[in-house]
């Protein structure tokens, strides 16, 4: 059955790109090759391994959302299937508008 793994942001600010590594390590017998890595949206980019990771290697799935013009709470899926079984990647979070900067006062001379 698939399993999940849970990344929580937390807030952050709109127009950051959100990062997070999964790290993994290949615990098996035989050699772990990652068959498709997709996302749920446009706005989720994965970045994975295209080479076989050979036993006891470790190795990453990089998930950047990118907040520009979406703000409010966030949940989004990589789907990972691999030779190994499947695992989804959740990345979730509230994107918040930066705090306006205070207007400088104008002053005008006569």
């Amino acid at each position: 059955f698939p399993v999940t793994i849970l990344h929580s942001f937390g807030n952050i600010i709109e127009g950051q790109i959100a990062r997070h590594e999964f790290k993994f390590t290949n615990e098996g017998t035989e050699p772990l090759m990652l068959d498709n890595v997709s996302a749920s949206c446009g706005c989720t980019t994965p970045k994975w391994p295209r080479e076989t990771i050979a036993p006891g290697q470790s190795s990453v799935i990089v998930a950047e959302y990118n907040s520009q013009g979406r703000p409010g709470t966030f949940t989004k899926n990589i789907f990972v299937k691999s030779n190994g079984g499947e695992v989804t990647l959740t990345i979730s979070g509230n994107v918040v508008k930066e705090p306006e900067k205070p207007k400088s006062p104008i002053i005008i001379y006569r």
